[in-house]
């Protein structure tokens, strides 16, 4: 219960922008100032330290797999980071926080690495897969198909764009 005391105001920001999406869309200027705030909130949590090294948040495939997945010391993978065959979808997946998808970031330069923010036990990460799953190499390929929850849009043509003939992910 203390691993999850530092993610609650993130979660309440999240659960405030979902329901108005769903009932305000017309508010346009509260989602923003909410989106803002989240953003802020992902920033504070790639630079934290709430969890000791040798805790981890344990991330299930079904939350992996669908970007819902993250933990300290996470923040938004540059787009970069997808540029290869096959990224489009996590170049324009705006993963747990709505900013895209995270990745762990550097300790000594505090930039996002282009590790994903959850990993394999074997690899070191603040958040881990079941090594014995469908998705503990990483890749959600032979994991059944799960529902996604649509929480924040996409982020193409709003923060992010994509070439297929380069497969290059970038900011818009």
């Amino acid at each position: 219960m203390q691993r999850c005391l530092p993610f609650l105001p993130i979660i309440l920001i999240i659960i405030i922008i979902s329901h108005f999406h769903l009932t305000h869309a017309d508010n346009t200027d509260v989602i923003k100032n909410l989106e803002e705030r989240l953003l802020f909130a992902s920033k504070l949590l790639g630079a934290s330290d709430f969890i000791k090294s040798t805790e981890t948040v344990n991330c299930p495939c079904e939350k992996y797999c669908t970007g819902q997945c993250f933990s300290s010391g996470c923040i938004v993978c540059t787009a970069s980071t997808w540029n290869f065959p096959g990224g489009e979808s996590l170049c324009y997946s705006p993963g747990p926080l709505g900013s895209g998808l995270l990745c762990q970031v550097n300790r000594t330069s505090g930039k996002p690495t282009e590790n994903p923010c959850c990993n394999s036990p074997k690899i070191k990460s603040t958040c881990t897969l079941d090594g014995n799953s469908c998705c503990a190499s990483g890749d959600c390929s032979t994991c059944p198909s799960y529902k996604q929850v649509e929480i924040f849009p996409s982020l193409k043509g709003v923060k992010r764009q994509w070439n297929n003939q380069t497969s290059e992910c970038t900011d818009v």
